[in-house]
């Protein structure tokens, strides 16, 4: 039996939250300008106090047990609060061994593959220990800080992550609620290996309420969670003068690799949609742009394909076996896809459902990954909520991405909500309780994406645009 747990839902990393002269907008889908990083630390040193300041364990057990418990059962349930305790010492102690090279992620980001990893290889294979495996070696530094995607119209795209890496919604989620520390029995094959906490179930209900209908089953258009539009009354009008030279721009700079906006037909005749599957569901193909030529931090994409995960041999994932087979080692997607295909199928195992049933909670498509160290360029609708830039939120605003790299800020602070509409992002000044971001450091590089006079390539994607052509350029992103 699997303990109780309370654990974040997907609103955790992605509800936005803007604020402007007074006025706050909630954004659901939007990337979420919180640090999970604090809120954790937090988090463990009022359950350390819990236990340690006279008094507060009492309080908590009346809280959890009703006024009316019994000393044995505050004892167990003190002992079980010590237990954790003791788990979590533990963890930051073999931690500590790889912070000096973690990139610290603040507000609006999050390591999320690294962490994923660290979980589901590391903290959750540490009982393996008795079994002979030391996962320690599975232990890595979170270098490659994300800013929490947006994920309206998510679904609909073929591949999915910054670097296009998942086909599979089931896969997607599910590896995720590993990330955020669903339980799984990978430790003792005396049970069943594999069994987990995760909500599959619900997993899917939630994706396909945000999935919406089929977006070409009538009148084309995505349904479920659509991208906000501008709110006019709050942010100010938008210019037509100005968005018309902007549509011009990005009909001739963007929409190559944007595609056209999603409010024109345009859009819903791309060669890119792909053929309807067996469902009768098409599936939008995002251009993917390798590394080199777009010229971005280069951390994200490779991590899939390059960190090198171990585990024992009972697990029964395939990889290379050291001398005495009780090891086997494969890289970190592989891993990550062969866990979560044995925990989901586990659990249609478990409740009997049929070839067809399975297929429809994952989406029509197979559990298929590719490391191919690209990223994808999806479309542009309600961008104006998803600050800060790039993939792992270096830019903090439209201006800047617009501008050459030189005049991008080198540092800058996140964690304020209050909106810049001219630039099309938060405000930057660095207040009290705000995390400044270093663009120097490698994970936090905030180059390519860059439009500058010159050669195209390595970065350069575009020519120099004057001030005003930015502007207009901002003003049209805003009818999106």
């Amino acid at each position: 039996m699997l303990p109780d747990q309370i654990g974040f839902t997907c609103a955790a990393c992605h509800t936005g939250q803007i604020e402007y002269r007074g006025t706050s907008l909630r954004i659901d889908g939007a990337p979420a300008i919180t640090d999970l990083g604090k809120f954790r630390n937090a988090l463990e040193l009022a359950l350390a106090q819990t236990d340690a300041v006279p008094g507060r364990f009492t309080r908590f057990a009346k809280r959890v047990l009703a006024e009316a418990h019994s000393a044995e059962q505050a004892a167990q349930l003190q002992g079980r609060l010590q237990a954790l305790l003791a788990k979590i010492q533990q963890v930051k102690t073999i931690t500590d061994t790889v912070a000096d090279r973690n990139v610290e992620e603040g507000f609006a980001r999050l390591d999320a593959l690294n962490r994923i990893g660290t979980q589901v290889f590391f903290i959750d294979l540490l009982g393996a220990k008795s079994q002979g495996f030391d996962a320690t070696a599975n232990l890595a530094a979170t270098t490659a800080p994300v800013n929490y995607p947006h994920i309206w119209n998510t679904h609909w795209f073929t591949w999915v992550q910054y670097d296009a890496s998942i086909l599979q919604p089931m896969f997607r989620n599910a590896g995720e609620a590993l990330g955020v520390s669903a339980k799984i029995n990978l430790v003792n094959p005396a049970t069943t290996l594999y069994k987990s906490s995760i909500p599959v179930q619900g997993l899917y209900d939630v994706e396909k309420l945000l999935a919406g209908k089929n977006p070409h089953s009538g009148i084309p258009g995505f349904t479920g969670l659509r991208s906000p539009m501008w709110p006019e009354d709050i942010l100010g009008t938008i210019d037509q003068a100005r968005k018309e030279r902007g549509r011009a721009l990005y009909q001739d700079m963007c929409q190559g690799c944007h595609l056209a906006p999603v409010n024109e037909p345009g859009f819903w005749t791309d060669k890119r949609w792909q053929p309807p599957n067996a469902a009768d569901e098409r599936y939008l193909k995002l251009v993917e742009i390798p590394v080199a030529a777009i010229g971005t931090d280069p951390g994200q994409a490779s991590i899939l394909g390059t960190r090198q995960i171990s585990l024992p041999s009972y697990l029964g994932v395939a990889g290379t076996p050291n001398e005495s087979r009780t090891i086997v080692t494969t890289t970190f997607g592989a891993a990550l896809a062969a866990v979560v295909d044995k925990t989901t199928n586990l659990w249609y195992d478990e409740h009997h459902l049929t070839e067809e049933d399975r297929d429809r909670l994952n989406g029509h498509r197979p559990n298929l990954l590719q490391t191919k160290g690209i990223y994808k360029a999806r479309p542009l609708n309600g961008i104006w909520a998803t600050a800060p830039f790039l993939h792992n939120g270096s830019v903090p605003n439209i201006y800047a991405l617009l501008s050459p790299v030189e005049e991008r800020p080198k540092t800058f602070c996140l964690g304020n909500r209050e909106y810049d509409p001219e630039k099309f992002g938060y405000r930057t000044e660095c207040a009290a309780g705000t995390f400044q971001l270093d663009t120097t450091i490698p994970g936090n590089l905030n180059t390519g994406h860059e439009f500058r006079n010159g050669p195209i390539g390595n970065g350069v994607i575009g020519r120099a645009l004057s001030h005003q052509e930015r502007l207009d350029l901002i003003e049209f992103l805003k009818s999106l």
